[in-house]
């Protein structure tokens, strides 16, 4: 990831990650309301170690305004890429991942966002 962002926005950056098999990789994101959409595929780093791993914190989704995107289809087993398509802002959530770099194909930058975390 370092290669991929300048190190002064790379702990800034939203973004997504695409799999070997060219699906949006997804996590999930604790919430107090058991009604809200807990999926996301918008992370931002946290840390970076051992040159292959990284701290993820997962991101949600809101659209413009404010309120959270449940980007799951009906059946709730894919990603849905119209909802994806209303989502606008993020706000940070409390959910963290360590993922390995090396599963990846792909990172796409979406937006360089202050999210009012302290660094």
């Amino acid at each position: 990831l370092q290669t991929l962002f300048p190190y002064t926005t790379l702990f800034r950056s939203v973004f997504t990650l695409l799999n070997k098999d060219g699906s949006p990789f997804f996590a999930t994101f604790s919430t107090n309301d058991a009604s809200s959409p807990c999926v996301s595929i918008y992370f931002r780093v946290e840390d970076i170690f051992d040159g292959c791993c990284a701290t993820l914190r997962v991101l949600i989704p809101e659209d413009a305004n404010g309120d959270p995107v449940d980007l799951l289809n009906d059946c709730g087993s894919r990603i849905d890429f119209r909802e994806v398509c209303r989502v606008t802002q993020f706000d940070a959530s409390d959910s963290c991942i360590t993922v390995d770099l090396d599963c990846f194909c792909a990172v796409q930058c979406i937006d360089d966002v202050d999210l009012g975390i302290c660094d």
